[in-house]
């Protein structure tokens, strides 16, 4: 039986992976650079579920949930610089659909591509010294992370088993924190 994270619950854990010799801006770069790389890994595999081979779907399905977990790992860390002076930042991983006819609300290219552009100059003026901009940051996320939550739909997995499978995966690649090592070396 697997645990079922809350989100909060779900940075703790991430958060034991994340590199620690980073400054906070650093690690504001390092996850803003991350999640645009992921978010298009993931819409990568969302594609080939949608013009890809029949008999491949469910190894695809697999690769998009781990995709999506590291979606919410760089997310996590993007939290934590927010919440480094208690910003009012919050983020929480899309609700559940509650039967199969209800649906998160569709979030158009164009919107997650300015969510993404937006975080990049969040990060960009973090190293110019600019006022830190909490309120779009929220934005910026809720979008993303209603895209990552139709992109879980498509893959038939719920978040919380998404946000489980990426904190067993980095649990292997890290057992004992982050090491960059480790990082170049991995199995995965």
């Amino acid at each position: 039986m697997e645990t079922q994270l809350t989100w909060d619950e779900y940075r703790v854990l991430a958060r034991r992976t994340q590199d620690p010799s980073l400054s906070p801006r650093e690690k504001l770069a390092h996850a803003v650079l991350g999640l645009c790389s992921e978010l298009h890994e993931a819409d990568l595999e969302a594609s080939a579920l949608t013009f890809g081979c029949p008999e491949f779907v469910n190894d695809v399905k697999q690769r998009l949930a781990l995709e999506i977990g590291d979606c919410y790992w760089m997310i996590a860390e993007i939290c934590d610089y927010f919440d480094s002076e208690n910003s009012g930042v919050k983020f929480f991983p899309p609700p559940e659909p509650r039967n199969s006819r209800s649906s998160l609300p569709y979030v158009g290219n164009a919107a997650v591509e300015g969510a993404r552009a937006h975080l990049c100059n969040v990060a960009q003026k973090a190293f110019q010294g600019h006022a830190r901009e909490d309120r779009s940051v929220g934005r910026a996320l809720l979008t993303i992370g209603c895209h990552l939550g139709r992109l879980a739909e498509k893959a038939d997995f719920a978040t919380k088993t998404i946000l489980h499978m990426n904190i067993e995966k980095l649990k292997k690649r890290y057992p004992d924190g982050f090491s960059a090592e480790r990082s170049v070396n991995r199995e995965d």
